[in-house]
């Protein structure tokens, strides 16, 4: 049992530092959860735990884990990595109950809807975040109410005018509103 703890130090000590090395960049999104698979069946293993353990449900951890990218796949292949590795550890002597064939059928449904689930909460966050900006985006649109003594017209944008003729240019012509626009 000695060993077993040790060896779990040991890899967490390592991937953590494998994990914050600066160095090249390696996907550890892939790595870390078929690991952890197979610690968690060498420990489950080691302890003979029994098909009904409570120490089966530590297989939801990598799954949980494979189910962070968002890959409905990754997550399905491992649900059936920990299925197997379940089926492995408990051999068919887990089958004779239901409730223990019924675990490996609840990790891949357990990898399913925490992947689909995490999927939805993504795409939740970005409708969230594209109607705040569309909101702040509106606020800051001005509104057709024309400021008094400007005319709006084809005589140039914000060019003043006295009556119905526009006097003087706009900003782009020159007039005294390029005078306001440049001051």
């Amino acid at each position: 049992m000695r060993l077993v703890y040790a060896g779990a130090v040991l890899y967490l000590s390592l991937r953590t530092w494998l994990t914050f090395r600066p160095r090249r960049r390696i996907p550890w999104e892939y790595v870390w959860p078929p690991a952890d698979v197979l610690l968690i069946s060498i420990g489950l293993h080691a302890n003979h735990a029994a098909p009904d353990s409570w120490a089966m449900l530590l297989y939801l951890l990598p799954l949980t884990q494979a189910s962070i990218n968002l890959r409905v796949r990754w997550a399905l292949l491992v649900g059936l990595l920990t299925a197997a590795a379940y089926l492995v550890v408990c051999g068919t002597s887990g089958l004779a109950s239901s409730a223990g064939a019924f675990r490996p059928f609840f990790l891949l449904l357990m990898a399913s809807l925490v992947a689909q689930l995490g999927r939805e909460a993504a795409r939740a966050q970005r409708e969230r975040a594209l109607s705040e900006y569309k909101d702040e985006l509106s606020a800051e649109m001005p509104t057709d109410s024309a400021v008094p003594g400007e005319h709006r017209g084809a005589a140039g944008i914000g060019a003043e005018h006295d009556g119905d003729r526009p006097r003087g240019g706009g900003a782009l012509c020159g007039g005294p509103a390029a005078s306001r626009a440049s001051g």
